[in-house]
């Protein structure tokens, strides 16, 4: 275990709680994308190892420490009564001044470094998204420790809950997902066929995942701004694996992701989110889901 980078995350996870975890996932957003493209154009190892890994993805900023002890610690000051709810992870809980949230908010970033340290030890990390499925992880016990219902929320009305999206929710999921997927993947085949050396390429995800980060500060704002980080990442990352196994015809793999992968956030949002008082994130489980799944891809073609 990395002492440092536990204490590290539990700073962040103080901030986290102070700021806000919209506000968190914004700034990891805009350090995404100039990491990246520095990352990928040439910076040395040094930048790779502490602009990139440990800033954006680590305990500074990394959505598993930062974004993660934001949102379970919203939980926390809805169970309190600062908040009217616990899913309300737009607020940044400094106007509170409560000192037990800003340790609670420490507590769990210094979790999320534990989580992410103890899959790496356990050889898990290969298999999906390890940042991710720390968000989620995170959550679920927010809601298990503030949640004052069942984990897929508590319905009280009279029709039948909806678990999955309507034909016009449908059509709309199909389509912003498939055009999101046309294009990381189209952009992906242009750039390799251009002579961008497979080093570079590999940060190609994580600059559409800054892009879509980068996104919220709208969303911070109230503008109706769509989340598309499941949507942009998983759908690059697929591409990449698309055009190596396949060929050029390979792309088609990431307009696959992209289309499925809005659909499957769209269920998880109404699955976990739905008459709920506290937030489980649905990009997260849709990112940790489909990076399993592009996992077994790789194994079985690569």
């Amino acid at each position: 275990m990395n002492i440092l980078f536990i204490l590290a995350g539990f700073g962040s996870g103080v901030l986290a709680a102070s700021m806000g975890s919209i506000i968190a996932f914004t700034l990891c957003g805009m350090l995404a994308v100039a990491a990246s493209l520095v990352t990928a154009y040439g910076a040395d190892a040094g930048f790779l190892t502490h602009g990139f890994s440990t800033l954006t993805f680590g305990p500074f900023l990394g959505p598993y420490v930062a974004f993660a002890s934001a949102v379970a610690t919203a939980g926390y000051a809805g169970y309190r009564g600062h908040l009217e709810s616990g899913t309300d992870i737009f607020t940044p809980l400094e106007k509170f001044k409560d000192a037990k949230v800003l340790l609670v908010g420490g507590l769990f970033g210094a979790l999320g470094e534990v989580l992410l340290q103890l899959f790496a030890h356990l050889g898990l990390a290969p298999l999906t998204d390890g940042g991710a499925l720390v968000v989620v992880i995170i959550g679920i016990i927010a809601r298990i420790l503030y949640g004052k219902g069942r984990i897929f929320g508590k319905y009280t009305g009279s029709e039948p809950r909806r678990f999955f999206p309507n034909k016009q929710e449908t059509i709309y999921d199909a389509i912003i997902g498939g055009g999101i997927g046309l294009l990381t993947s189209t952009l992906a085949l242009f750039l390799i066929q251009t002579g961008v050396d497979q080093t570079a390429m590999s940060y190609y995800p994580f600059i559409f995942f800054g892009i879509s980060a980068t996104m919220y500060y709208a969303t911070a704002g109230g503008q109706p701004i769509p989340a598309t980080h499941h949507i942009t990442y998983p759908s690059a990352a697929a591409a990449l694996v698309g055009i190596q196994a396949f060929g050029p015809i390979g792309l088609v793999l990431g307009i696959i992701f992209g289309i499925c992968t809005s659909l499957f956030m769209d269920i998880v949002a109404k699955t976990f989110n739905s008459h709920v008082d506290t937030h489980i994130d649905p990009p997260a489980v849709t990112i940790a889901t489909f990076f399993f799944i592009l996992t077994f891809i790789k194994f079985l073609f690569i």
